[in-house]
């Protein structure tokens, strides 16, 4: 209804409820847009903008959390198996520990240099920017 006829009528202009429950929107094999209703394997940021919000937006006015993939069911068991057969977990757990490592050893490194000088680790004097 045009906004000029709510006015005379005097009706209340109403927030649409989506037809679809948010978590029934994410199904096997698709993902319903919960704002025009068009069907498609993933939501897309490009697509969500053409309703003028992100996916954090849409997530947030829906009751997503922000780890639920917006993409079929099919689509994530796909990627994730995708992941799974490049040793991704494997390689991830690594790369994460070898950083641990990195950063402990970096540490213990420089605590142990000031401790065999006994003295003080000098810093330099940030520089103030005059206007």
């Amino acid at each position: 209804m045009p906004k000029k006829l709510i006015e005379i009528a005097g009706e209340a202009p109403t927030e649409e409820k989506p037809v679809l429950r948010p978590a029934d929107s994410i199904q096997n094999d698709k993902v319903i847009c919960l704002e025009c209703g068009k069907e498609m394997r993933q939501l897309s940021t490009k697509h969500l903008v053409a309703h003028g919000m992100s996916q954090k937006e849409y997530r947030k006015k829906y009751g997503f959390s922000m780890r639920t993939p917006l993409s079929a069911k099919s689509l994530t068991k796909a990627r994730i198996k995708a992941a799974q057969k490049r040793g991704l977990p494997e390689k991830l757990q690594k790369y994460i520990e070898a950083r641990r490592q990195s950063k402990t050893t970096v540490a213990a490194k420089s605590s142990v240099s000031a401790a065999e000088t006994g003295k003080k680790v000098k810093r330099r004097a940030s520089r103030r920017k005059t206007a």
